[in-house]
């Protein structure tokens, strides 16, 4: 079968795929691109340029079509423009966005926004309770102070322990990077094939017209759960299979010729 690239969502890490990955069978591949700044190494500037860094590491691994590139949440936005950019040079490419909003009107957040949306999503993440706090009264914070309480509340909310706050602030760099690329992007029409899965318990992914402007050959299906539960059991096995039929109708013959992964 052709393989499937997932691409990372907006906190960087590809671990939320593991379990997708062994749900959808022995006989699909399947191969995450996580953020390089997880490990220190800079990023490429923008969604764009992100796009192209990796449409260039599918092509080193597989040099032909057809393409079959996906990602949950933020990591749809970037598969969108990965396959822009796969497509604008001719090449047979599918995009699979799992739960994923379409991109909004392009804005510079606050520190205090991204600070916020970062805790809700580790915490959301880990199922944790997500922390009851008057942000207006953070305001006038400065970039440090915020930085150190986004911290605590995590450590204090048990989503890791108190020694890996070194690891859970290069966390907040990947994620802030992401979140700022993500809100700077303009995203253009992708006239391939486009499936978008999308929870039931998810309001915010509710509406696909956005998504029906900017990919014509949209083809919409939902599962249970919410935004995080649809990766994890009791909804897994469902949503493996309906990504797996996606994949199925778009066409899963194995391309003509491939490379190891560089």
């Amino acid at each position: 079968r052709a393989p499937l690239f997932l691409i990372h969502p907006m906190g960087g890490s590809v671990t939320c795929y593991a379990q997708l990955a062994q749900a959808l069978g022995d006989d699909q591949p399947v191969y995450a691109i996580e953020d390089p700044a997880l490990r220190g190494e800079p990023s490429a500037d923008g969604l764009t340029g992100r796009a192209s860094r990796y449409a260039e590491l599918i092509r080193r691994h597989q040099n032909g079509g057809p393409y079959h590139i996906g990602g949950w949440s933020y990591g749809g936005w970037v598969a969108h423009e990965t396959a822009r950019q796969l497509a604008s040079s001719g090449e047979d490419v599918a995009v699979f966005a799992l739960d994923t909003a379409a991109p909004p009107e392009p804005h510079i957040p606050s520190d205090l926004e991204v600070l916020a949306n970062f805790v809700i999503d580790l915490a959301s993440i880990a199922g944790a309770p997500l922390p009851d706090a008057d942000l207006g009264a953070l305001q006038d914070l400065d970039r440090a102070s915020l930085e150190e309480m986004a911290l605590d509340v995590l450590i204090d909310a048990g989503v890791a322990p108190p020694d890996m706050r070194a690891d859970l602030r290069t966390r907040m760099r990947a994620f802030e990077g992401n979140y700022r690329a993500g809100l700077g992007y303009q995203p253009g029409r992708f006239d391939g094939p486009m499936v978008l899965i999308t929870a039931e318990g998810n309001d915010a992914t509710g509406d696909v017209s956005g998504w029906a402007a900017l990919a014509p050959a949209l083809d919409h299906r939902t599962v249970g759960g919410d935004h995080y539960t649809m990766l994890k059991a009791p909804h897994l096995t469902a949503f493996a299979a309906t990504l797996r039929d996606a994949l199925d109708r778009a066409g899963h013959r194995s391309p003509a010729t491939a490379r190891q992964p560089a």
